[in-house]
C-alpha cells in the first residue's frame, strides 16, 4: 500500500534495508556468514557485559547515596541532642519541666 507521506516511505525503506542486512548476516554465504554470526554474537556479549557493568555502577552509586543520607541523618540527630543538652539549663517547655 503506497503512502503519500514521504517520511513514512523513508521509514519503511529504512526498516526494510535494516532487516535485509540482518537477514544477510544471519544467513551469510559460507565463511562470510559464519564470521557475521560470530561478530554478531561477540557484539551481543560485549553489550551484555557493558549493561551489567552499568547496572553494578548504578547500584554502587545508590548504596553510596544511601550511606550519605544515613550519615546526614545521624549528624542531624546528634546536633538536635546537643541543642537539647544546651537548652536544659535554660527554660524548657512545660511538659519537660516535670
Amino acid at each position: 500500500m503506497p503512502t503519500r507521506d514521504p517520511r513514512e516511505r523513508l521509514v519503511r525503506i529504512c526498516r526494510f534495508t535494516d532487516g535485509d542486512e540482518r537477514r544477510r548476516r544471519r544467513r551469510g554465504r559460507g565463511e562470510e556468514g559464519e564470521r557475521g554470526r560470530k561478530e554478531e554474537e561477540e557484539e551481543e556479549e560485549e553489550e551484555e557485559e557493558e549493561e551489567e557493568e552499568e547496572e553494578e555502577e548504578e547500584e554502587e552509586e545508590e548504596e553510596e547515596e544511601e550511606e550519605e543520607e544515613e550519615e546526614e541523618e545521624e549528624e542531624e540527630e546528634e546536633e538536635e541532642e546537643e541543642a537539647v543538652v544546651e537548652d536544659k539549663g535554660k527554660t524548657l517547655p512545660k511538659k519537660q519541666k516535670r
